[in-house]
């Protein structure tokens, strides 16, 4: 019996030790790698040193985006004494009520202050953690005055931050900053979105051997990467022309009683945007504000007006002049025009007889004011905006190289400019292209374009019939190198004559057109005038439209320019409403340009 027990015992005791050697074998052999990490990771602390975002500069030498220094207020949990006294004590360093909206303030400011004091009450409670994030983008200000506080376990880091001198000067071009799924930097929208990766930069690092409790070893292994700066735009946008379209688009829709309006100035002989802006417009530094008020808004709207929070912030923050399509009414007579006279099918002098609306496929199509002129010639089409006039036209030439000239301005496809947002409109298929469809269109109706696109397309007209791709950014610089863009031609829509020949055509049309009575009188201008009623289920609402004018100075071809007004109320004629407009803003820029008068 003795003998067993014996026995088991070194059984036991060899099962024991077999299991412990198992242990062992799985932990110094197949468990190594995982093992050898996590003694590392204890070992060894990794600390990330944040990147200089880079930075934007107008054409004329602005930094109209910049960085600047900002702290981000962290936490050691285990070192903080009383969590709910420390939050007490820097919750009115961090509150700040304009970063609330205003349905939020309806709350009231104490109990905003109430919410963010027991959020940091909570955050500073998990003593389970060896730290956290508390608040992010603190002022130096709010720095100082919390150091002062001589609170222990709090700490700080620094963390650039985007900072726009300008204020909200070309927002909707430039787009802001935010932070994706991982909490680092990203830019949305605009040039911030379009150029992230160039922007961003990447982040260095620095690696220290630690001891057990987290300090660093004073005579420890040392490393560190250094970041990498992102690189510099250099905008084809001059600040002072921004300025002045931006000063008198604010001034228009107010006057005009507008929902909104659009400005968009290129050069037509490169494709350059010299100024873009849309109004009402937001301010980059606060975005974060305007998604949340943009959120309430919407959620407060039935859902026949809008389908969730997302669409008021999407709204919000993309650009007009790309993303926003529009029936652009009749400026799309320039363009129906201009293709009636390249292929020849039409002159100038070409005449017909608008006797009286006409019927297409049991549809009524009339003049916009009901009017009827007998004999016509093209240029008195062009002045009057004859509906009658531009299906004549239209039909003249034939759906296939109608549609075919529209793509060719440009309609239906993405104009490649290096913004975020932009949309394609619509130009249908030939299949779906109907004689109504033909009549209409002819005139800017059952097509859609973005401001952007009319823009391009009239500048090809200016320039010598050449479409140029639009660009933003004229240079990428970095560390000392210089990446240079310029003008991209696609491709050549109409001759250089017959482009001499629809310059003249719309130097008439405006300057014996319906908006004559506001034309400068020192300055020839070139241009078209477009009223659009906006489609409404069953048809078009009589009472609201879109007003455009688009124009340039035929002596100086510094500029085509496109202003748009959305619903102006003290007329719905773009007549009214957007060439006087127009006018004013070409008064400032001819001055800017020291454009001599040619009248």
């Amino acid at each position: 019996m003795k003998l067993v027990r014996v026995r088991f015992l070194l059984i036991s005791l060899g099962l024991a030790l077999l299991l412990i050697w198992l242990k062992l074998f799985q932990i110094q052999v197949l468990d190594h790698s995982r093992y050898e990490s996590l003694a590392e990771a204890e070992h060894w602390k990794s600390l990330s040193i944040p990147a200089q975002r880079g930075k934007i500069i107008s054409a004329d030498g602005y930094t109209i985006v910049d960085n600047k220094v900002s702290y981000l207020l962290y936490a050691h949990p285990r070192e903080i004494a009383s969590p709910k006294e420390t939050a007490k004590e820097i919750t009115p360093i961090l509150f700040n009520e304009n970063d609330y909206t205003d349905s939020e303030k309806k709350l009231g400011l104490d109990n905003l202050k109430k919410d963010l004091e027991e959020r940091l009450g909570a955050e500073l409670s998990q003593n389970q953690l060896y730290w956290v994030s508390l608040f992010h983008k603190l002022s130096l200000n709010q720095k100082e005055a919390i150091e002062k506080l001589k609170i222990s376990g709090l700490g700080f880091e620094e963390e650039p931050e985007r900072y726009y001198p300008e204020g909200s000067l070309a927002a909707f071009i430039l787009g802001f900053v935010g932070s994706d799924n991982l909490g680092q930097d990203k830019g949305y929208y605009g040039l911030e979105g379009y150029y992230n990766g160039d922007l961003k930069g990447e982040p260095g690092q620095v690696i220290e051997e630690q001891t057990a409790t987290g300090n660093p070893i004073l005579l420890g292994g040392y490393e560190q990467i250094p970041s990498r700066n992102g690189r510099d735009l250099v905008l084809t946008i001059n600040r002072s022309v921004q300025y002045i379209v931006e000063k008198e688009l604010k001034a228009g829709v107010a006057k005009y009683g507008a929902k909104s309006g659009t400005v968009v100035v290129e050069d037509p002989l490169s494709g350059a945007l010299v100024a873009m802006a849309s109004y009402p417009s937001f301010d980059p530094a606060s975005w974060l504000r305007v998604a949340r008020q943009a959120s309430e808004l919407s959620q407060e709207s039935t859902a026949s007006e809008v389908s969730g929070a997302a669409s008021n912030v999407l709204l919000s923050f993309r650009n007009p002049a790309i993303a926003d399509t529009y029936e652009p009414g009749s400026v799309m007579k320039g363009l129906t025009m201009s293709a009636g006279i390249d292929l020849g099918s039409v002159t100038p002098q070409t005449t017909f007889d608008d006797s009286g609306p006409i019927f297409v496929g049991g549809y009524k199509v009339d003049n916009w004011d009901k009017k009827h002129w007998g004999i016509q010639n093209m240029i008195e089409v062009l002045q009057k905006s004859n509906n009658m006039g531009a299906s004549f036209v239209a039909r003249t030439i034939g759906a296939g190289s109608l549609r075919e000239y529209f793509l060719k301005f440009g309609l239906g496809s993405l104009t490649g400019v290096d913004l975020e947002g932009e949309d394609s409109g619509i130009v249908k298929s030939l299949s779906d292209f109907h004689e109504i469809d033909l009549v209409t269109n002819s005139f800017g109706q059952g097509i859609s374009v973005t401001p952007l696109q009319l823009t391009a397309a009239y500048s090809a007209i200016a320039n010598g019939g050449i479409l140029y791709k639009p660009y933003v950014v004229s240079e990428i610089k970095d560390s000392g190198k210089v990446i240079k863009f310029g003008k991209t031609p696609v491709r050549q829509v109409i001759s250089l004559q017959k482009s001499k020949v629809m310059t003249e055509m719309l130097t008439a049309a405006a300057e014996g057109g319906e908006g004559k009575f506001f034309i400068l009188k020192n300055y020839h201008i070139a241009g078209k005038t477009g009223t659009a009623q906006i489609p409404v289920p069953g048809g078009y609402d009589p009472n609201k439209s879109n007003a455009t004018f688009i124009g340039f100075l035929p002596s100086s071809l510094k500029f085509v320019m496109l202003v748009k007004l959305s619903q102006p109320s003290t007329s719905i004629y773009s007549a009214e409403t957007a060439v006087p407009l127009w006018m004013d803003i070409v008064k400032d820029l001819a001055t800017y340009y020291g454009i001599p008068p040619d009248r």
